[in-house]
């Protein structure tokens, strides 16, 4: 599980997209943050949490370059670390390296069956590309494996309300207002 009481830490395994309703990150305490990891890095060089933990930050200030780097040098020494793979793929995604992007959701999924931010990845491409079925195929998966992670239903919403259909969209835009 993500460590949930401080803000910009995860452990090895936590859940991506979840975060408390209108989320707004400190950017300060995040910086903070990264310079804390940096100093971890240069003690523990070859201690993967910190580069997570770095990359996570980094993420969240949406630098998604230096996150992408940090979490390679994660799945470089932990090549099977889902939240790594996941997290890189999102990052991934933000700066148009798409086929990264779905290998890593697509390893995740092999390591972990059940990581939901693995399929949501999966589901945001899919929804990207036009390919909306698929798109909420994935999102109906995440949101089987985490009924209470509200970024299943708005993402899986936009893909409804792409394809005209909105009957099944509003429910899903009603449950996260």
């Amino acid at each position: 599980m993500a460590c949930r009481s401080v803000p910009g830490v995860i452990s090895d395994k936590g859940n991506l997209m979840k975060k408390p309703k209108n989320f707004i990150p400190d950017k300060s305490k995040l910086q903070e943050m990264i310079d804390y990891y940096s100093g971890v890095i240069e003690l523990l060089p070859d201690e993967p949490n910190g580069y997570l933990n770095r990359g996570f930050n980094h993420f969240l200030l949406q630098n998604f370059n230096e996150a992408f780097e940090d979490l390679s040098k994660v799945i470089e020494m932990e090549p099977d670390n889902v939240t790594a793979l996941c997290l890189r793929g999102f990052a991934a995604d933000r700066i148009d390296k798409y086929q990264t992007a779905m290998e890593d959701f697509t390893k995740a999924l092999e390591s972990d069956p059940f990581f939901a931010d693995a399929y949501t990845g999966i589901g945001l491409i899919k929804l990207r590309k036009g390919s909306f079925n698929e798109a909420v195929s994935y999102f109906d998966r995440a949101a089987d494996l985490e009924p209470d992670n509200e970024k299943g239903y708005l993402y899986r919403a936009e893909a409804y309300y792409r394809q005209k259909v909105p009957e099944k969209a509003i429910p899903d835009f009603e449950k996260v207002l």
